[in-house]
């Protein structure tokens, strides 16, 4: 193998390039790009190797500038998508340096030469919940995935077997290991998010046993509906044989709005012995701004809750986190069967010689490796990245970016609500939410007033919302995606979730006033009047 010398130090200064420009660089690339780089697509296997500098020089040249390069900038804000601090992105560095395969064990002891990493890893999600003002020993069960997906089928399976349990009174059965006894599993949500319906598809529960209960104003859970639903499901399961659990939106997707009625819901599981599941995957991240307190609480009261790390954490992709109450329960999910032995290379050996262990070892030995927590046997290193985030950015850091980020929405908002940008613009979630005149988080749900001067963007037309999301994103300078209200008909979404939104960047322009330059151009002016 040639030496890789001059090849990292060409990776390093495309990293360096990259940190100085990515609050300039276009938000998507160019059709030209795009199209070069699927044309150029080897076909076949090469017979001989181009080399590594050639390989690389191959993918620069043809494939990167084909890629979403400002995906990671401040004015991408499709996605709740986060972008990489730079102690996240030298964390991921060290952990592909390193290539450590955080699998630990299927044993109750890890193997001794990845205690490291599982201590890192465990620490790593102790710091979040003491950043998110969580309880440590509640939530016992946890673990990194690889996203929010991942984490909301960890959540399925956990509500579906504590369901299948309570309806049976057999605590001891296992739908991972007996099937489902010829039992319905419901789940009842509030606005679920498009994962948590793959998620009960995967766990085979079924996309159509999700059920939609929210109350008629949009605002939370019918609180009728869900006690009748639960109220039947318990008098009449010998029946019918149906049981359910509950998920709420911690952070609604196309809203930013939090379920108003957590503390309801959480004694209605309690009567009648539920799983509370909260979809938390950007929502939660609100506890870390003093301001937002009010509208970020009862997150505790779950029995689970899904986070998403490259979101508001500003980690590379792909970082998600699950929190459990139930260690035993998800052990009995996720880990080996209790009627078959696990593969003996996953168990580590007894070392009769082996010296007493010192009180860290011992406590390093105790953690729950994340092989009998989640999906994965070979895990990647994902906590690094975060691990190191954490302790660049501390609690004040990340409470920074949050505060900065809602404020960045909020101000759009106004400046579309009553400043200039209401001649053509409406907010959808201004006066839904918590927070009278503001957007409750870090989303604007808006579109193109009913009287827009350019008819086809007006909402009228079945299209109209869709070719605003494609004018505005082929300006290149900002990027949004496609929603919908609760009227039905198309609506734009901005989501701002980025370390980067709002900082003043010397020798460039400000990220709102390229925003408003940005939604005043496409509609045929470029007076600049950015205010508010």
């Amino acid at each position: 193998m040639e030496s890789s010398a001059a090849t990292l130090s060409s990776i390093l200064d495309l990293a360096a390039g990259r940190r100085s420009n990515i609050g300039t660089a276009p938000t998507i690339a160019s059709l030209l790009d795009i199209e070069n780089a699927l044309s150029v697509l080897p076909e076949t296997v090469p017979s001989s190797g181009l080399g590594t500098e050639e390989a690389l020089k191959f993918v620069r040249e043809n494939i990167v500038p084909g890629l979403a390069t400002g995906q990671a900038g401040p004015r991408y804000f499709g996605f709740v998508t986060g972008g990489v601090v730079p102690a996240a992105e030298a964390g991921d560095f060290l952990t592909t340096i390193y290539d450590q395969n955080c699998a630990s064990s299927l044993a109750s002891s890890v193997f001794q030469e990845q205690l490291v990493s599982a201590a890192v890893e465990d620490r790593t999600l102790e710091m979040v919940l003491d950043l998110l003002n969580l309880p440590g020993e509640k939530f016992a069960a946890r673990v990194l995935t690889t996203g929010a997906t991942a984490s909301n089928i960890l959540a399925m399976a956990c509500g579906r077997d504590y369901a299948v349990r309570t309806a049976t009174g057999n605590e001891e059965h296992s739908v991972a290991e007996d099937g489902f006894a010829g039992t319905t599993v419901q789940v009842l949500c509030d606005r679920p998010h498009a994962s948590t319906i793959k998620a009960a598809a995967l766990v085979g529960i079924g996309r159509s046993n999700v059920i939609d209960m929210g109350s008629p104003d949009g605002r939370g859970v019918n609180l009728d509906q869900l006690e009748s639903k639960l109220s039947k499901f318990a008098t009449s399961f010998e029946k019918e044989r149906k049981t359910a659990f509950v998920v709420l939106s911690f952070g609604e997707v196309n809203t930013g709005e939090f379920s108003p009625n957590i503390a309801v819901v959480r004694e209605l599981c309690d009567k009648y012995n539920v799983w509370l599941h909260i979809d938390a995957a950007f929502g939660a991240f609100a506890r870390l701004a003093p301001e937002l307190a009010f509208i970020a609480k009862n997150l505790e009261l779950a029995d689970s809750i899904t986070l998403d790390a490259h979101k508001w954490l500003n980690v590379p992709y792909d970082c998600g986190l699950f929190f459990s109450r139930s260690l035993s329960l998800q052990k009995s999910i996720f880990g080996p069967s209790p009627n078959a032995p696990p593969p003996a290379y996953l168990t580590p050996a007894p070392n009769p010689n082996a010296p007493p262990r010192t009180p860290k070892l011992e406590a390093a030995h105790a953690i729950p490796s994340g092989m009998i927590l989640g999906i994965e046997n070979s895990r990647r290193f994902r906590a690094l990245p975060l691990f190191c985030a954490i302790l660049a950015l501390g609690r004040e850091g990340y409470a920074d970016i949050v505060s900065r980020n809602v404020a960045f929405a909020r101000r759009i908002a106004r400046w579309m609500h009553t400043g200039p940008g209401s001649r053509w613009y409406r907010v959808l979630n201004i006066e839904t939410g918590a927070v009278p005149g503001e957007v409750d988080l870090n989303v604007v749900l808006f579109r193109a007033k009913d009287d827009c001067e350019i008819d086809m963007y007006a909402p009228h037309h079945p299209t109209g919302s869709a070719a605003l999301v494609n004018a505005i994103n082929q300006t290149r300078k900002m990027y949004v995606t496609p929603s919908v209200g609760s009227d039905g008909r198309g609506a734009i979404r901005i989501a701002v979730s980025n370390w980067m939104t709002g900082l003043s960047r010397e020798g460039e322009m400000d990220d709102f006033q390229v925003v408003t330059n940005v939604l005043e151009g496409v509609m045929g002016t470029t007076s600049g009047t950015a205010s508010s």
